[in-house]
């Protein structure tokens, strides 16, 4: 009942709310978090990739609202194994741009610390799958 209900709040999102895309911004956050909550990440994935389009085109790259919107993404991800994906957005994160005052900010380092964890899972599940089809020495030959 309640993904019925996020849904069709999803679907008239755009059309109900006019020329508000800071409310539209964050009603796509919430609804793309509940989603993670509720099981399902495809359309979390959706709804956190239209709140950061809108937060980047509001704020600009460097606000705390795109880092936050980026972290919500980089959770959709994470919950549906796409790591490479997730890799990839966190090297485009805050950090790696100028600096700017809101690096400093709270919700910059929170994105920030989840996105790590995802890119060393996906660093580490790389090193296994290279490890595995070797006989002895799993950490390669010695030389």
């Amino acid at each position: 009942m309640l993904r019925e209900i996020l849904d069709r709040t999803a679907e008239r999102m755009g059309r109900g709310i006019g020329n508000q895309p800071a409310v539209e911004a964050e009603m796509r956050s919430l609804i793309g978090r509940l989603y993670v909550e509720i099981g399902n990440y495809e359309g979390a994935e959706k709804m956190h990739r239209l709140a950061l389009s809108l937060h980047e085109s509001l704020s600009g790259t460097n606000s705390a609202e795109t880092a936050a919107s980026l972290n919500d993404l980089g959770v959709a991800l994470w919950k549906l194994r796409k790591l490479a994906e997730a890799e990839a957005g966190a090297s485009g994160s805050p950090s790696d741009q100028a600096p700017a005052p809101c690096n400093a900010h709270a919700d910059v380092a929170s994105s920030l610390n989840n996105w790590v964890p995802s890119t060393e899972d996906n660093r580490s599940s790389r090193r296994r799958k290279r490890s595995r089809g070797r006989v002895g020495n799993p950490h390669g030959p010695v030389r």
